[in-house]
């Protein structure tokens, strides 16, 4: 059975040691979570999924000068969406997002990598405003844990992280990914 495994970032059919909960192929641990900050375009869901308000609509080159921040992933309305034909009606992005300042760093204490994730952003929460006010966007704080065989990340939110949500009216969000053996 294939595993995504953090270490190899990748599909592995390498084998796992179930004792110590690790991959064969890298030795990483294979539960893993990982945090980040997004930006996405404020709307509603349409036909074809969701679709952003007129002023929802933003360059996502325009945050990333205004914040001064290298984002590792971002579209923008309009582009292309991979593996889709060109033709299709859903082909092309109905919103814009801009995500960065993701913190994976090999832990299961998901409030530290919170931690980590909005320490690189308390100092912009002027320029975050500012994006908030010209745009109709909504911010994330996103939470991806992936676990195996029932172990389970370290999840709370300090003072520090609850003032930067409130802050900057972002909220948290948790995605998890739940594996069996």
């Amino acid at each position: 059975m294939e595993r995504w495994c953090n270490g190899c970032n990748d599909w592995t059919k390498e084998a796992v040691n179930i004792e110590n909960k690790r991959c064969l192929g890298c030795g990483k641990e294979l539960t893993h979570s990982y945090t980040y900050f997004t930006i996405v375009s404020d709307g509603k869901m349409g036909m074809y999924g969701h679709e952003a308000s007129v002023r929802g609509v933003f360059d996502p080159d325009e945050i990333t000068n205004l914040l001064g921040i290298e984002p590792f992933d971002k579209l923008k309305k309009g582009d292309y969406r991979k593996n889709m034909p060109k033709d299709a009606p859903q082909a092309k992005y109905s919103f814009s997002r801009w995500s960065g300042e993701k913190s994976d760093v090999e832990r299961h204490d998901v409030s530290e990598q919170c931690l980590a994730t909005i320490q690189r952003l308390e100092h912009k929460i002027p320029e975050l405003l500012e994006i908030k006010s010209r745009y109709d966007v909504e911010f994330y704080l996103k939470i991806v844990p992936h676990i195996y065989n029932a172990e389970s990340p370290i999840i709370y939110f300090d003072k520090k992280i609850i003032a930067f949500c409130y802050l900057t009216d972002t909220e948290i969000d948790v995605d998890t990914y739940i594996y069996e053996e």
